[in-house]
């Protein structure tokens, strides 16, 4: 596969850009692509979350606001911030999905838009693997997490070698592109997302940089044959 992913200087551009491109197929490719368990894996990352009523949290890297959505429906009088990075992607979820209570915000995830110490949580599915610079990524999030909060991100991370590697890589180099091409008609965003994610750093080097930002009771849990992690810290 030739390499796409673009430099570090660019990305920021290239991925705002494609996940525009993408927007009205996002939903329906995650549930494909997944075989509808990403549903399950929002819910597991709102029940670590443990959200409590009248508190504020912040679903960052929202893009139609799935986590968002999955927090309002455990925590109704919940303060709720989805933010993100494209606009396309937060107008199809407000346009096409019950988003009532959640407040919407065009942010970038290295240099957030708020105040420091004011969320009691903060969630995110699928963006460390699209930043730039994943340690101010994570070191923004810090900073606005209040003491003993915790921040919690679903992504996907490189598979170790095991019986099933022949046939995530063939999954992931050849199916994934070409259900996306069909469903979309942009292969080249579903060509990112294999790339992307070989390329991603380890689930345990994700961790280590959580804890050298400062996040302590750091951990993770990694499924779906190695290819899928769910991180969590507090500050």
């Amino acid at each position: 596969m030739t390499g796409i992913l673009p430099s570090h200087e660019d990305k920021r551009t290239y991925v705002r850009q494609m996940f525009g491109r993408i927007a009205p197929y996002y939903d329906v490719m995650n549930r494909i692509m997944t075989f509808g368990l990403d549903q399950i894996w929002r819910k597991k990352v709102v029940n670590l979350l443990h959200p409590v009523n009248y508190k504020q949290y912040l679903d960052l890297g929202a893009g139609t606001g799935d986590l968002a959505r999955e927090i309002r429906s455990t925590t109704p009088q919940a303060t709720i911030i989805a933010a993100d990075l494209t606009m396309e992607m937060m107008k199809y979820g407000k346009d096409h999905h019950k988003s009532t209570g959640i407040q919407w915000v065009v942010a970038d995830a290295q240099a957030l838009p708020f105040s420091s110490d004011i969320f009691d949580g903060i969630v995110s599915g699928y963006l460390i693997r699209n930043v730039p610079d994943i340690d101010a990524t994570l070191s923004e999030q810090r900073r606005v997490l209040k003491d003993q909060a915790m921040m919690i991100c679903l992504d996907t991370t490189p598979p170790g070698y095991s019986i099933f590697y022949p046939f995530i890589m063939i999954y992931l180099k050849w199916i994934i592109p070409l259900v996306g091409k069909l469903v979309s008609g942009d292969a080249h965003a579903y060509r990112y997302l294999p790339e992307s994610t070989q390329k991603h750093v380890t689930a345990n080097s994700l961790a280590e940089q959580m804890r050298q930002t400062g996040y302590h009771s750091v951990g993770f849990e990694k499924f779906q044959f190695g290819t899928m992690a769910v991180h969590w810290g507090k500050k």
